[in-house]
């Protein structure tokens, strides 16, 4: 049996420390810190009059804001009800380090005509874009891996759907209802960069419910023979899950981070750290090729200088050891962007 393992090895960045539920006001917008280092947009509500004061125009949300205190926080969701009836919102960029937008996060706001959705993005709340009846063309991330009840209800104007990524990938993506997918409006969907519209779909498994939903001009749905399939996913939304840690040297260890569904480690005035992150084994005796996917991120240091500290390595002849096995590295690149996460889909034949 030839089996398969994949392999993290990382030497570790900085980051800061600040307290969850403090608010903080950054040029005119309000956020709220909801862990270590990272914060969510709030509404803005004066106490003095006791009354919400709506943001208006064209709004653009930094991927880090600073405190008084000189410390960052990373910008990775809009909150509940954040922008609700904003009725002078007219467009609104978000960054890329942004993963969630709450529940009826622009509920109402009739004037919004443009919204530009990160890469980084993977869950949108219920009533999210309800009633926002300015929107004329949705343009969805890859990322994408659910999407509330009702996220688009009401949004009449909606007459295009994109959706960057591939058909497989739309499939996978969890809606709420029928009006949780843009689609109800547009009667339309756009793959692969804008230009292909989906009328044929060919597909190895069931799909979703509303994955579909008001799609006018869909002719067919096949399913094609399906092969010996080893499909493998971790979040690590609950737990580390099947994956092993072996801490060489040093103080710091792999967590699970449930917020943002991800393995993260924090090597934050801690000293050297070799830890290895370890994936269970995968039989491919009968598979041609297979498929990695994942995503990674750093934070607070030189790109130039990550390729040495963080590698992905792949072995046939692991068996307990990480000395003793043979490792094949996959080449992975960084960015000088604090917190911008990096897709990356290798084969591995």
């Amino acid at each position: 049996m030839k089996k398969l393992f994949f392999l993290l090895t990382i030497v570790l960045c900085n980051t800061s420390q600040i307290f969850a539920g403090e608010l903080i006001e950054y040029l005119g917008i309000v956020y709220e810190a909801i862990d270590g280092d990272s914060v969510e947009v709030r509404f803005r509500y004066n106490y003095a009059t006791q009354e919400m004061e709506p943001y208006e125009g064209n709004i653009v949300i930094p991927r880090e804001i600073w405190s008084v205190h000189g410390i960052p926080y990373r910008v990775t969701g809009i909150g509940e009800e954040a922008f609700k009836n904003c009725t002078k919102l007219t467009s609104i960029s978000l960054p890329r380090t942004l993963s969630t937008i709450g529940n009826g996060a622009f509920y109402g706001c009739t004037r919004l005509s443009s919204i530009s959705f990160p890469s980084t993005l993977y869950l949108i709340g219920s009533e999210a874009f309800r009633g926002c009846t300015g929107l004329t063309s949705i343009s969805l991330p890859s990322t994408l891996r659910s999407i509330g009840y009702d996220a688009f209800a009401d949004c009449t104007g909606i007459s295009k759907t994109i959706y960057l990524g591939d058909i497989d990938s739309w499939c996978s993506i969890n809606f709420g209802n029928e009006k949780a997918n843009s689609i109800y409006y547009s009667h339309n969907l756009y793959v692969n960069q804008y230009d292909e519209v989906v009328n044929k779909v060919t597909l190895v498994k069931d799909v979703p419910s509303y994955v579909f939903y008001g799609l006018s001009n869909l002719k067919a749905v096949t399913l094609a023979e399906k092969g010996q399939d080893i499909d493998y996913h971790e979040s690590f939304a609950t737990s580390l899950g099947d994956w092993r840690v072996e801490d060489i040297e040093g103080v710091a260890n792999f967590h699970h981070y449930s917020q943002y569904q991800c393995a993260y480690i924090n090597g934050y005035n801690k000293g050297t750290n070799t830890d290895y992150f370890i994936s269970p084994a995968f039989d491919l005796t009968n598979t041609e090729q297979a498929y990695l996917t994942f995503e990674h991120t750093n934070a607070h240091g030189n790109a130039n200088s990550w390729g040495d500290r963080c590698k992905v390595l792949i072995s046939d002849d692991y068996h307990g050891d990480v000395t003793q096995a043979t490792w094949k590295e996959f080449e992975i690149k960084f960015t000088n962007t604090n917190w911008e996460f990096i897709k990356v889909k290798k084969i591995y034949t």
